[in-house]
């Protein structure tokens, strides 16, 4: 168990830096083809693709946990019922999605137009996201499937691969004065690519020779499924509020040019929570596994002990962004992005902190059947963060954007935790000792450190940038051992760590100095 998880998350994690690499080589490249309005354009689009997304109502989800859940009991006939009704359903969902952006392609281009290019230009870019979402739905079920069965390590690398070769093609092709129909066609292409291959290998006989058979149709499966969805569906409204509010509202309130000087220094964040979603996302199959088990004992020992290592990562991401973040934009995107992002970068700091100061609530909890505290307070968090948006986006401008999602995640994540430690049955000090208390020391080190190289040294150069970066990684890294590790978890890291070295023949080259030192 622990051998698979330990691999899927690797994998999990290797994609996520892929995909930071490929969006910090490609975002300058992307800005400056496509224009500060069509650039506002394409995220805009996002946002309302992600709000069609919630149609699925939560099935994506729903059919990771029941498929872990009836692998884990040999119920054969109920996963092809899973499959065949969802892939029904989302195909349903993915003609109805492509209907409303044709309709909007031919009837009103114009209200994604600058006035100064040719409506044909937007409505052809229409025209290509809705032959994305024909295959995106249905890509949902089998991407779903893979992962319920734990399978990361394959998706994550056919996703790699796509994703490399397709963005290089992209790049190039954008370099040569390619724009927005260019990069909207290059990542259809992509998602068409990604999904066809999951569906290929599903219909294999190693991979359990699925098919979509009138036979398995059945209603029951498809209520038991959009029963639990639905409650998820409910918690991705909330999240997708969150997530694309300020992008939205900021075009509204704002206009098109401002999105580009918020979502730049934003994304960074993004990346960063990316990164660790990455790592803890085949826990929530594990967690429906342990749950089906009644292995309490283990999960929570498992919570506790993973959520130290994966706010460990959380705080260094975060601690580097706070320092590095700004001189990083400067040299990255340009100085006036880096001007008016650096109180941007420090405020969606502070709110990611807190809201990865839980990094598996949402695994777990969905895992366990109770997606429901995480719904009521997903809207709760919401419709504070919106109210707070509101309020601030007039008299403060993209900085009051950013402060409204620190006052949500500020009055919500202290409930989330409570409800948490109390399915887990614990107390609240005992996570927080646990899990958070021990990062004191190396996060301070961290800091410190930081920041007096960023007031000693001008950072100007991606080079003077790494250095900072791994000298940094390194004080983080042995700080962490000495002061967040347990004794056990020491010696099994020195034993990797000797391994390492005798693997790569540093330990042979060091072993005459410490051999005449014990002398």
């Amino acid at each position: 168990m622990i051998t698979t998880l330990a691999h899927n998350s690797a994998t999990n994690l290797a994609l996520t830096v892929v995909k930071i690499a490929i969006a910090f080589v490609m975002a300058p490249v992307v800005v400056r083809a496509l224009g500060n309005h069509d650039y506002g354009v394409w995220e805009i689009l996002g946002a309302i693709i992600g709000y069609m997304g919630i149609l699925d109502i939560g099935i994506q989800p729903s059919i990771v946990r029941y498929v872990a859940r009836y692998k884990a009991l040999s119920l054969d006939d109920q996963l092809r019922k899973t499959y065949a009704s969802a892939l029904l359903f989302m195909g349903l969902l993915g003609f109805l999605v492509f209907s409303i952006l044709i309709t909007w392609a031919f009837v009103a281009p114009d209200i994604l137009s600058d006035g100064n290019s040719h409506l044909s230009k937007y409505s052809l870019f229409l025209i290509i996201l809705a032959g994305q979402m024909v295959v995106t739905f249905p890509g949902y079920v089998f991407d779903s499937f893979h992962a319920g069965y734990q399978r990361y390590s394959l998706k994550n690398a056919i996703n790699i691969v796509s994703s490399l070769v397709g963005c290089t093609i992209i790049y190039v092709l954008l370099l040569r004065g390619g724009g927005l129909l260019t990069f909207a066609l290059g990542n259809a292409i992509i998602t068409w690519i990604n999904s066809s291959t999951y569906w290929l290998l599903l219909r294999h006989p190693r991979y359990g020779g699925f098919r979509l058979r009138k036979q398995f149709i059945c209603w029951r499966t498809l209520k038991e499924l959009l029963g639990f969805g639905s409650q998820i569906m409910a918690l991705g409204v909330a999240e997708r509020i969150t997530a694309t509010m300020d992008t939205m509202l900021i075009g509204l309130f704002l206009g098109p040019i401002m999105v580009t000087f918020y979502v730049i220094p934003a994304n960074l964040l993004k990346y960063a929570h990316g990164f660790i979603s990455s790592v803890t996302l085949g826990f929530m199959p594990m967690f429906s596994e342990l749950d089906a088990r009644g292995d309490k004992a283990v999960a929570t020992e498992m919570f506790l002990t993973a959520s130290r290592y994966v706010l460990g990562f959380a705080l260094l991401f975060l601690t580097g962004i706070l320092f590095m973040g700004a001189p990083f934009i400067s040299v990255w995107m340009g100085p006036e992005y880096a001007q008016s992002g650096t109180l941007i970068l420090a405020i969606l700091t502070f709110a990611y902190l807190i809201k990865l100061s839980i990094p598996f609530a949402g695994r777990f909890l969905t895992g366990i059947g109770h997606q429901s505290v995480l719904v009521r307070y997903g809207w709760q968090g919401a419709v504070i963060g919106l109210i707070a948006l509101l309020v601030l986006i007039n008299p403060l401008g993209i900085q009051g954007v950013a402060l409204a999602a620190l006052i949500s995640a500020l009055v919500i994540q202290p409930f989330v935790l409570r409800e948490v430690c109390k399915h887990l049955g614990i107390t609240m000090y005992k996570y927080l000792s646990n899990s958070v208390f021990p990062l004191a020391i190396p996060v301070s080190l961290l800091a410190v450190f930081l920041f007096g190289l960023t007031r000693l040294f001008q950072v100007i150069s991606y080079g003077t940038i790494l250095a900072i970066a791994f000298t940094g990684l390194v004080i983080y890294v042995a700080s962490y051992v000495i002061f967040a590790t347990r004794q056990s978890e020491r010696q099994i890291f020195l034993c990797n760590v000797k391994h390492a070295a005798v693997l790569t023949g540093v330990y042979n080259w060091l072993s005459p100095y410490v051999i005449s030192d014990k002398r």
